[in-house]
């Protein structure tokens, strides 16, 4: 089972439910960029981030967010040593999906869940670009744009920052670059931060790395 296959499942059976991404990592750490975990019904349905206290506290904000019965995007910052008492002493940076009452919106045949299933299954490189919650913008806030090399879903009426959240896309397609979190400013001239997260699905050649510790999961991404 795959994180996508483990959320539609949830939606297909109307459960709320927490997507949650390692969007950002430094030092050491038990988790990479990209894993994700689906939290639903009070138990986690797919993945990982590390487990420790990390992915404990991490399970316990989104039973949290769950609870409030309210959608949310948000970043959270674990830093492993200092605030969770772990051997590991870098941080984690995640982001918080919390999926409410959202079945009927999600699976419509152009959500960005059902684009991304699709994109997935016809093996296509794509970028997904999730605004974070603002409290001075609340009409972006959370929305999601997919992006290919030839086909966008912009479901943003702000051309200005359309533009913008899609040149940083289009960047991140052509280039080796890892994902990250970008500030832009808004047409009403709001600071807002955007998440890209990339997805290769083209074949590429196979690098054996031999050796399972830190110097290793640092050479991977090279």
């Amino acid at each position: 089972m795959t994180w996508l296959s483990s959320l539609k499942k949830a939606i297909a059976l109307n459960n709320d439910c927490v997507l949650l991404t390692v969007i950002e990592t430094k030092g050491s750490t038990p988790c990479s960029v990209g894993d994700k975990i689906v939290y639903s019904n009070k138990q986690l349905t797919f993945g990982s981030i590390g487990g420790g206290n990390l992915e404990f506290q991490a399970l316990r904000l989104a039973q949290n967010l769950l609870d409030k019965d309210t959608n949310s995007t948000h970043l959270e910052k674990y830093p492993l040593g200092a605030t969770l008492g772990q051997c590991c002493g870098g941080y984690v940076k995640v982001m918080f999906e919390s999926l409410v009452n959202n079945s009927i919106q999600l699976k419509k045949k152009n959500s960005w869940l059902e684009t991304v299933s699709d994109l997935i299954e016809r093996q296509q490189d794509f970028v997904v670009a999730t605004i974070i919650d603002n409290q001075t913008d609340k009409g972006n806030s959370g929305k999601k744009f997919v992006y290919t090399a030839n086909h966008d879903i912009s479901p943003s009426s702000d051309s200005g920052l359309t533009s913008k959240i899609s040149a940083g896309a289009y960047n991140l397609l052509s280039t080796n670059d890892s994902p990250t979190i970008v500030q832009y400013q808004s047409t009403s001239e709001s600071l807002i931060e955007v998440c890209y997260e990339k997805v290769n699905n083209t074949e590429l050649q196979s690098v054996a790395i031999f050796g399972a510790g830190h110097i290793s999961r640092a050479l991977m991404p090279i």
